[in-house]
């Protein structure tokens, strides 16, 4: 077996060689029997009519983008020549505010960059501020109450000692 295998090894042998052999057979005998019958001579005419549109329809589509360039052309040429030229003493006189807005631009920046919390951000801070409140305010509350009893309790105290 190993001989076969040094003489031709991409050859296949055995079972496989004879499934192979039938396949072979088989495909060419379908061949032989499709090519003996006559075919008809307008075999091809629907594949004709299918490419015939397909040119109709490809010239129509670039004749239509041509007319509407066409179409498009006097309105862009108008465009064009609507704009007047802008005088240059024009350009002079916008360049002296550059620096007041130089100097607004700045102020923006610093403002901007000022800020403790970014201004998406303002309602969170506004939040934790009266949460922070309120403890400071609870805090003092506490404080002074506990204050007004020992005072309370001191001048009842007084009172009735004083009695």
């Amino acid at each position: 077996m190993n001989n076969q295998f040094e003489q031709n090894p991409l050859k296949p042998t055995g079972e496989l060689a004879n499934a192979i052999r039938d396949f072979r057979s088989a495909v060419t005998h379908v061949a032989d029997r499709e090519t003996a019958r006559p075919v008809s001579a307008d075999w091809l005419a629907p594949a004709r009519r299918r490419r015939r549109r397909a040119r109709q329809t490809t010239m129509l589509a670039w004749a239509c983008a041509t007319l509407l360039c066409l179409a498009m052309l006097p309105y862009s040429i108008n465009l064009s020549h609507e704009a007047p030229p802008q005088p240059a003493v024009t350009a002079a006189t916008t360049a002296a505010p550059a620096p007041e807005s130089d100097n607004a631009l700045l102020e923006q920046v610093d403002t901007d960059v000022s800020q403790t919390v970014p201004s998406p951000l303002e309602p969170l801070a506004e939040l934790e501020s009266w949460s922070s409140e309120s403890t400071s305010t609870s805090a003092s509350n506490t404080s002074s109450r506990s204050s007004g009893r020992t005072a309370g309790s001191g001048s009842a105290l007084s009172s009735t000692e004083k009695q």
